[in-house]
């Protein structure tokens, strides 16, 4: 027969949670011994008091069920639930995390000390450059040489990089201008597959320029190598930078901090959100050219024998 619970309250509350329960994916629970004379106890499940308790508040607060090898409970409650068989608990299997709230909270502190310096750098790097940078051609001062910073032609997706296609157009306008009389692509060619030095010329060949007016620099690895090797190597104590805004700002910076007189010319930028990578990975550029400059003393990865570019 059916056991008479204490409480004439756990008894309609359990008798309504069996109902329903009933009808749910989560009334599969292990089997308590009970008689079969009723539909209660003929099911294989019968809820003890606690059991009974248990679920009234889950019922009450919303939670989800967890089904355990006891019968049917929210997760946290696995504490209180025990089963009539041997009196142990029918614990869900849970993973905890400790947490430590100093920790939290020093990990949050060095979050907030961290943006504020990221956004000083940027703005050192901009203020430095600003007085130096030009969008019009006709405000740009003429310079002998305009030094063309490289990348890749085309993305990872092979798509076309429009960095490269925008800055490659306007060391066209600039020349078409007679803003600068030379060229000097300065790019990376660390291997023979990668060349972005005679990538960019065959394109400045095609669009009008004439060869003797290119100048190639095989070495420009980084930035600072770009602005430390057209004075050292290439001869030029003053030219132009060619490039988008973020870049050529760090570049002017990189060779003012080291005496070179450089201005720049803003090419077109890309749209922001195909830019995204790049204008982050800018942040940790800033951050290493103020550590080169001012820090570290870096030099060029190579100078190699003096090639200086003709003036006129």
């Amino acid at each position: 027969m059916l056991p008479l619970l204490r409480s004439s309250r756990a008894s309609r509350t359990a008798s309504r949670w069996f109902f329903s329960l009933s009808r749910s994916r989560f009334a599969k629970a292990a089997s308590i011994s009970g008689c079969s004379s009723c539909i209660v106890c003929s099911s294989g499940w019968f809820p003890t008091e606690s059991q009974t308790d248990v679920l009234s508040q889950a019922r009450r607060k919303r939670r989800p069920l967890a089904i355990t090898t006891s019968g049917i409970v929210y997760p946290g409650a696995e504490k209180r639930l025990r089963t009539e068989q041997d009196g142990q608990a029918g614990a869900v299997a849970r993973i905890k995390f400790p947490v430590n709230r100093m920790q939290l909270l020093l990990l949050l502190l060095a979050c907030l000390s961290v943006l504020p310096t990221l956004r000083a750098i940027w703005l050192h790097v901009t203020i430095v450059a600003s007085r130096s940078l030009y969008t019009s051609v006709d405000a740009l001062p003429p310079r002998n040489v305009g030094v063309l910073l490289g990348t890749s032609k085309y993305l990872r997706d092979g798509r076309l990089n429009l960095f490269l296609e925008y800055r490659i157009r306007a060391a066209v306008d600039l020349y078409q201008a007679g803003r600068i009389r030379h060229i000097l692509v300065s790019g990376d060619n660390a291997h023979r597959s990668y060349n972005e030095p005679e990538t960019i010329r065959d394109e400045l060949l095609k669009r009008g320029i004439p060869a003797d007016r290119i100048h190639l620099d095989y070495a420009g690895f980084r930035t600072l190598d770009s602005m430390v090797r057209a004075k050292a190597v290439f001869g030029q104590d003053s030219f132009t930078v060619i490039s988008q805004q973020f870049h050529v700002e760090r570049a002017v910076f990189i060779a003012r901090r080291l005496g070179i007189d450089a201005i720049g010319y803003t090419a077109r930028d890309v749209d922001r959100w195909n830019g995204m990578r790049t204008k982050l990975r800018e942040i940790l550029a800033r951050m290493a050219a103020m550590l080169d400059v001012y820090v570290l003393g870096t030099e060029p990865k190579f100078y190699g024998p003096p090639v200086p570019i003709p003036g006129e």
